[in-house]
């Protein structure tokens, strides 16, 4: 007698398990589908602007910042200096009978502005050249603190400040010490004038952390030969070119004053068809932590 063929209860059950099997990923495909998910990607990292290749790269220009010193008194030059349409930092003494005036006015015409701190030159210095409050080697840290609110208080718009004088002071590192700690206190940044050789501004503004910057060249160093100062505007963009960036001092008054704002003037086309771009002095500070 043959055996009748028929399913198994073993077979019956792998087929009800095969069965079950299918049926999941059936059921996982059509619930992903639904649910809008995709397979996740991997994330990318993003370069920074700075590093982001473009067909047609901007083209970054030596930046030159001109400071024109000693607003606040004499007249000769202010005129024609605040008629420079581009940027200029104006440096504006303090306390005197113009300083007030030509900050605002400064401020009005879209310049950069501030203060021309007063600081001790020399033992014996000429009162009517460094001024009526200036920072001296001989006050305590108090005094220095109070010199620098005072200056700041009396300069409207004030942003930095730079050294009117100072070969003297800008030696002394308890002094510049105690400026660059208050200035950084109250968010302006410092700019060496370099009127010595002995300056220690580097050093401090290393150790204070403070935005800082130093002049590389003066313009008009006490004369006003046109000649010698587009010389020295030339120079100040050689070293533009060749650093990104350079400062540059000038004066209005018996410094410099009306020359020196015309051969700015008349400078400019020369400067700016080689690519040189004049910005305000604050543009090029750094700050070292």
């Amino acid at each position: 007698m043959k055996r009748k063929k028929g399913i198994t209860l073993k077979k019956l059950r792998i087929l009800t398990l095969f069965l079950a099997c299918i049926l999941a990923v059936l059921f996982g495909i059509i619930s992903i589908a639904g649910s809008g998910y995709t397979t996740p990607k991997k994330k990318l990292i993003i370069p920074s602007n700075n590093s982001i290749s473009r067909s047609a790269p901007e083209v970054k220009k030596p930046k030159l910042a001109l400071i024109i010193d000693d607003f606040g008194q004499s007249r000769a030059g202010v005129r024609e200096m605040m008629q420079i349409n581009r940027p200029l930092t104006i440096a504006v003494m303090p306390f005197l009978s113009y300083s007030k005036k030509d900050a605002e006015e400064a401020h009005k015409n879209g310049y950069e502005v501030i203060v021309h701190l007063p600081m001790q030159s020399q033992k014996i210095d000429i009162k009517s050249w460094l001024g009526p409050d200036p920072v001296e080697v001989s006050q305590n840290d108090n005094e220095i603190d109070k010199v620098v609110i005072d200056s700041l208080n009396n300069i409207p718009y004030a942003v930095g400040v730079n050294i009117h004088m100072g070969a003297l002071a800008s030696g002394d590192e308890r002094v510049i010490s105690c400026v660059m700690k208050m200035l950084k206190q109250k968010s302006r940044y410092f700019i060496d004038s370099r009127t010595s050789s002995n300056t220690i501004c580097d050093k401090i503004s290393k150790e204070v952390g403070i935005p800082y910057g130093k002049r590389n060249v003066f313009l008009d160093n006490g004369t006003k030969d046109k000649e010698y100062i587009k010389k020295q505007l030339l120079f100040a963009a050689d070293i533009a070119e060749k650093y990104d960036f350079a400062i540059a001092i000038g004066h209005v008054g018996s410094m410099g004053g009306t020359e020196t704002a015309e051969s700015i003037k008349e400078m400019l086309p020369q400067i700016e068809e080689r690519g040189i771009e004049l910005v305000f002095v604050s543009q090029v500070v750094k700050v070292f932590k």
